[in-house]
């Protein structure tokens, strides 16, 4: 729901009010989206291994997905954002940062 009211106030800025849409209102959507998404993958899988009665499994899975979640951060962060970053407002980098940090950890955790 977040990514979608994120889209259509993207749209509304881009579109109709020929405004550039970024940062605006839209990044509030789209980061609680992104906090949202990866709270409810955490509970799936919570519940799933729960329900099974395999806490060690999951204790390893997760423990798994915080490494690999490090290594894509510092990897992004590292090699691919910082390097060839144009910072602009204290925003926009906040934003620049987040995002690609934030697909990382969605993406380890959908998996």
């Amino acid at each position: 729901m977040f990514w979608m009211l994120g889209e259509w106030t993207w749209s509304l800025f881009a579109y109709v009010l020929k405004i550039e849409p970024y940062p605006s209102i839209a990044d509030v959507f789209y980061v609680f989206g992104y906090v949202f998404e990866v709270i409810g993958f955490t509970y799936l899988a919570v519940k799933s291994f729960a329900a099974r009665k395999d806490l060690k499994t999951l204790i390893i899975w997760l423990i798994s997905a915080a490494v690999i979640v490090m290594g894509v951060t510092s990897y992004l962060l590292n090699w691919i954002i910082f390097p060839f970053q144009e910072w602009g407002s204290s925003l926009e980098t906040i934003l620049d940062v987040y995002y690609p940090v934030a697909s990382a950890i969605l993406l380890v955790s959908s998996i």
